[in-house]
């Protein structure tokens, strides 16, 4: 996890496949507001080449995670395949979620990012 530019957090996935449980969620969250110093921050994923999964807890916790949820301004997620583009896109939009979106596209996700919220 790195300061990618002022204000944005990027957090590399790097390995084969991966599943991120409750316990293993629950700490990259308080690991990125940690670095962000608890305070307002934008944050780009990238899966790279990983297919990963979130158990069912890891994505509640996500959802419900009030403190990580009320400092992030906006979050992005790049992964290479189009198919889970479209379905983490569903899913954050039926939780509520309009300030987290899924891309393909590094500088798109960037581009996005970099908008006033």
């Amino acid at each position: 996890m790195t300061w990618l530019e002022p204000g944005i957090i990027q957090l590399m996935i790097e390995g084969d496949d991966f599943e991120v449980d409750l316990e293993v969620n629950i700490q990259m969250h308080e690991d990125v507001l940690d670095m962000a110093g608890r305070k307002p921050f934008k944050l780009l994923t990238d899966g790279g080449d990983s297919y990963g999964n979130f158990t069912k807890e890891a994505r509640e916790y996500a959802t419900n995670a009030v403190e990580f949820n009320t400092t992030r301004i906006r979050s992005a997620m790049i992964t290479k395949n189009s198919a889970d583009v479209l379905l983490v896109n569903s899913y954050l939009r039926t939780a509520g979620k309009n300030v987290s979106r899924s891309f393909t596209d590094r500088d798109e996700a960037l581009k996005w990012l970099r908008e006033d919220s």
